[in-house]
């Protein structure tokens, strides 16, 4: 009896949330003079940065993020946890949108008009008010070259010679 309840006491807790925290984005440079940024973090986590970040108290559905009701306030939320410098100078991110993939969303947001430049700042700090142990990959391609780093809480900023 007590090997079923410890068989239990495990499946249980390997549903319990996600002990990882990690999030994914892609910097792509576009022949069309723009920078394409799609970032992947987990629902969870996301909802619980919005939540702290804009004083929300109630639920937060998938429908609720998708549509345009908080579209202006996760421009905001990135803006402010997502710095992009070219050249030292800082530029503003444009949320076109988001997807919501298995227990993750896909958020896209753009860069339009990106001047020519000689060094790429990158300031991934998203989640790091939540969690110490947060880590951010970014990659980042141009010209059909690929760079990739981990922004953790005491080294965050890439910067690159491009």
């Amino acid at each position: 009896m007590n090997k079923l309840k410890l068989i239990l006491i495990v499946f249980c807790f390997g549903f319990s949330t996600h002990k990882y925290y990690v999030s994914t984005s892609l910097f792509n440079f576009t022949d069309s003079n723009s920078l394409q940024i799609t970032v992947r973090l987990f629902k969870d986590d996301f909802k619980d940065a919005f939540k702290k970040k804009y004083l929300v108290n109630d639920i937060i559905t998938d429908e609720m993020l998708i549509d345009s009701l908080y579209h202006n306030n996760i421009n905001n939320y990135f803006n402010s946890f997502l710095i992009v410098l070219l050249d030292d100078v800082k530029n503003k991110l444009n949320f076109i949108g988001l997807e919501n993939k298995n227990d993750m969303y896909v958020f896209y947001l753009e860069i339009e008009n990106v001047p020519d430049f000689y060094n790429l700042s990158i300031d991934n700090k998203l989640l790091f008010d939540l969690y110490s142990e947060q880590q951010n990959i970014i990659h980042v391609k141009k010209n059909g070259n690929k760079k990739s780093f981990i922004s953790r809480v005491n080294n965050s900023i890439l910067s690159l010679d491009i």
